[in-house]
Formats: structure tokens, C-alpha cells, sequence
């Protein structure tokens, strides 16, 4: 009897120390709203996909020429920040999920804010920032030494053996370097607001394009290579993969999109619930040799242990490139299979 009361006083006990918390709660979340409807600032943030080539084009800062992108783990992102008061300053903040942001880069994203905003953005308030990663492609800098290994100048890296002064970037920077020394023992003021120029369009890029995509006689683009076996189960944890017939990702960048998909089964209808984007579903692309026609892409899905029980499949998106230079978008998919 006497446990049974000290149960029962604790549940009371327990319940009223509830409803306190959700009543202290509800005060707090009130306090909240009011000190944020009276602060001064202004917030934006946005996001947006900057995945880069998948294929051929070396990794950023790895120094290693085999070191060369076959796929994608998860896609890379942009992420700005904007903080302004009210008719008055606002500064921005992009940070990039890329080794480095460059002068290039800067100049270009300006260019582009200045036509559309006019000279509400500028070099004073805009500031761009890499994440330090080497797991995504290069080439999309001027400087001579971090494009060396991607062999030049890559545009589409640039888009999501050349430098900004060429041969001649040493030489420049030399020269450079003795003006500011004489002025800082002459006690002189230089002149720090001028702008590299723009020689976007002087780049030079060494990595050959994409020639043509094939298939073997019989095989369409999207068709499976190595199926997962049929009517199979697998447990979470388990990883199910299944390899198609592709073409190279450089052909189309699938920006916002996707190469790989995992989707369920709803009734008759399949939805998907992992992307590219997702950290469980890799997207492995490959060539038989370095100038073979032909390619395969690989889906490679690790079960999350949140993943709830189902029927799933794997799909493939991809763009082909014909002999004579059109582009076509292909899609296909893997047999079902379960998940316990």
C-alpha cells in the first residue's frame, strides 16, 4: 500500500511539473516573438546547388592526377546570408562548399548583383567564402598552381595551365611586391582599390569535351547492367546497388536535379525519398577505359536505420551526347525489392 501511494504521488508530482514547464514554455516562446518583432534587422538566407562536372575533371587541391571525380556522395551547395537594417547598411555572407572562392569569382558574382540590384551590392558589403574542402572539382580558379592537375581552366566548374596574368603571374607579382615594399620605407600611401580585369573569357581550359556517348548493340541508355536480384529482402543497414548503362555527367550537370533516386512504392505509385543529395545514396560513375564511348553508373544505397519498411527501387537519370552533338535525357530504373 505504502509504494503504491508513493507511485501514485510521483505520477501526480511528475504531471504537475509538466504542465508548469509547458506553462514556463509558453512564456518564454511569447518573450521570444516579442524581442524578435522588435529587432531592428533584417535576415535573408537562401541556398542553392553548385555541384560541379562528376566525371574526368581532377579533384580541387589534391595535387594528384589520378585524383579525378567519378560521381557524387552528395551534391555541393551555396549558402548566402544577408543581415540589413531597414532602409539603411546590409551586409552578405556566401559560403561556398568548394575549397576556395577567388577573385574571379567574386568579380563575376558582383557583375551579376550590380545588373540586377544596381549598386546596392558591391565589393565593400559582399564577402565569398570556400569551406576548405577537397572534395569537389577544380579548375574553377585563376591562379596557377590550384589548376594545375585539372589541366587548366575548367568552365563548368567555374558555372557550379591558365592563370588571371598567364605565363607572366610570377613576373606580376614581383613587381608588385617591390612597389609596396619602396612605399612602406618611403612611408607612401598605394592605391588599394584596383580591380584585377575580367579575363573570364581568356581562359584556357586543356580538358578535351565530351565526344560522343554509346552503347552496346542491343542496350539503351538506362538500361540495367547488374540488376539487384529479384524478389529480394534487405534489412537496414544493408547496402543494395545496381549498375546501369550511362553516358558521361559532363553532358548535363542536372543542377537541382539528380542522378540517382531512391523511391518507394505508395499504392501504384512511386515517390521518391533519397536523392544525390542524401548521404546514405552514392552515385558512382565509371568508363571500361580513359577513352571508351561507353560508361556505367553505379547506385550504391546504404538502408538508413530510419528508413521506414517498404518496397523501393533505384533509379538513374542521365543525359547522353550523340555523334553529331545533340543531347538526349535518358532515365531508368532497377527491379523492386523490400525492405524489413
Amino acid at each position: 500500500m505504502e509504494a503504491s501511494s508513493c507511485l501514485r504521488h510521483q505520477a501526480r508530482a511528475s504531471g504537475s511539473s509538466r504542465i508548469w514547464l509547458c506553462l514556463l514554455l509558453v512564456l518564454v516562446l511569447q518573450n521570444c516573438s516579442l524581442v524578435l518583432s522588435d529587432s531592428p534587422y533584417l535576415v535573408g538566407m537562401g541556398s542553392y546547388d553548385i555541384t560541379g562536372p562528376a566525371a574526368d575533371v581532377n579533384m580541387m587541391g589534391y595535387a594528384d592526377t589520378e585524383q579525378i571525380a567519378a560521381g557524387i556522395h552528395f551534391r555541393l551547395k551555396s549558402r548566402a546570408f544577408i543581415v540589413a537594417e531597414p532602409n539603411g547598411k546590409r551586409v552578405v555572407f556566401v559560403n561556398l562548399d568548394a575549397c576556395m572562392a577567388s577573385q574571379l569569382v567574386n568579380i563575376k558574382v558582383l557583375e551579376r548583383l550590380k545588373a540586377r540590384y544596381g549598386d546596392l551590392y558591391n565589393e565593400n558589403n559582399v564577402a565569398i567564402s570556400g569551406i576548405h574542402t577537397h572534395a569537389g572539382p577544380g579548375g574553377y580558379l585563376q591562379y596557377v598552381v590550384y589548376i594545375v592537375t585539372s589541366l587548366g581552366f575548367v568552365r563548368q566548374s567555374f558555372d557550379g595551365a591558365s592563370t588571371l596574368y598567364g605565363p607572366h603571374t610570377l613576373s606580376a607579382y614581383i613587381h608588385e611586391f617591390e612597389k609596396l615594399a619602396t612605399a612602406m620605407v618611403a612611408n607612401k600611401v598605394v592605391q588599394t582599390n584596383i580591380q584585377p580585369p575580367d579575363m573570364l573569357d581568356k581562359q584556357i581550359g586543356l580538358l578535351p569535351g565530351v565526344m560522343f556517348d554509346t552503347t552496346p548493340i542491343g542496350a539503351h541508355f538506362g538500361d540495367v547492367s547488374s540488376d539487384v536480384p529479384a524478389n529480394s529482402n534487405f534489412r537496414k543497414g544493408s547496402i543494395v546497388n545496381a549498375t546501369f548503362y550511362s553516358a558521361c555527367p559532363r553532358n548535363d550537370l542536372l543542377t537541382d536535379g539528380t542522378f540517382a533516386l531512391v523511391e518507394k512504392l505508395n499504392g501504384k505509385d512511386w515517390v521518391p525519398v533519397y536523392d544525390d543529395d542524401d548521404w546514405s545514396l552514392r552515385f558512382k560513375w565509371s568508363r571500361p577505359s580513359k577513352f571508351s564511348s561507353r560508361s556505367f553508373a553505379t547506385l550504391e544505397w546504404t538502408i538508413p536505420e530510419d528508413a521506414s519498411s517498404g518496397v523501393y527501387r533505384l533509379r538513374h537519370f542521365g543525359a547522353s551526347k550523340a555523334i553529331l552533338g545533340s543531347i538526349k535525357h535518358f532515365t531508368g530504373a532497377s527491379s523492386a525489392f523490400a525492405v524489413r
